[in-house]
């Protein structure tokens, strides 16, 4: 009988010790996972800063020469300011050049959002980028609405649609983030009657300033006001609208 016990307690023992095996081999593969999606983060945030790079000429010619909106100027210009900025109103009065500058920038924000799409944390776009969203933002979202405007009552192919997520996302990071909240953020360019530099104050100390994009009318789920109070949700539910 005794050695009935003994057969059953080494039973016992080889059944812990293949448990204790298998449980080692789950965490070590748990961890080579974890590991493998670190690494994986790390390229794509390389990948993904190499690729925006390409776009700063284009980026920094917007952000000093580009005309603003009329509508923009008139509801962000201190009053005596308007004749120090270029202005439009309707794309056909914008140049070749700046049509393309306008569009690599677009798609150079859209390429960011598909970075965010394919796994890039967008915390991660917004801590290095987001006051480059909201500056081009407000310089091309009127650009943006006059090239998805429907044209002989038929809509339009959609274009920089992601952009707009990015611009309000970035607007809900600057104004809720402890780095950033209280802080103003502006368009600072060369005037554009060749004296000095001319400032476009686009959020100012309390937050207040330009808008969130409310979305296009053929958009069958069109942004609805981040809830300014909570950063994190204002970032993830742009991240999920990203990833679909």
């Amino acid at each position: 009988m005794s050695d009935l016990y003994l057969l059953a307690a080494i039973s016992d023992w080889v059944g812990i010790a293949g448990l204790a095996v298998a449980l080692t081999g789950v965490g070590f593969v748990l961890a080579q996972l974890k590991s493998n999606l670190a690494v994986a983060r790390a390229q794509a945030t390389i990948q993904f800063q190499a690729a925006f790079h390409k776009s700063r000429p284009a980026r920094i010619r917007l952000q000093n020469d580009f005309p603003v909106h009329a509508d923009v100027l008139a509801e962000l210009a201190e009053p005596g300011t308007e004749g120090s900025f270029h202005t439009w109103r309707s794309i056909n009065e914008l140049s070749e050049n700046q049509k393309e500058d306008a569009e690599a920038v677009i798609n150079a924000i859209n390429d960011v959002a598909q970075y965010v799409v394919d796994g890039l944390p967008l915390r991660s776009a917004l801590q290095q980028y987001h006051t480059i969203f909201v500056r081009t933002g407000v310089l091309l979202c009127p650009y943006l609405d006059q090239r998805n405007a429907p044209r002989e009552s038929k809509p339009q192919a959609r274009y920089g649609y992601r952009m707009i997520d990015l611009y309000n996302a970035a607007l809900a990071y600057h104004r809720t983030h402890p780095k950033h909240r209280g802080r103003e953020l502006a368009l600072t360019r060369p005037s554009a009657n060749g004296e000095g530099t001319v400032r476009l104050l686009l959020l100012d100390a309390k937050g207040k300033g330009v808008e969130v994009h409310p979305g296009f009318p053929d958009d069958p789920e069109t942004l609805s006001p981040p809830d300014l109070k909570e950063m994190e949700r204002a970032v993830k539910g742009a991240e999920r609208k990203l990833r679909r």
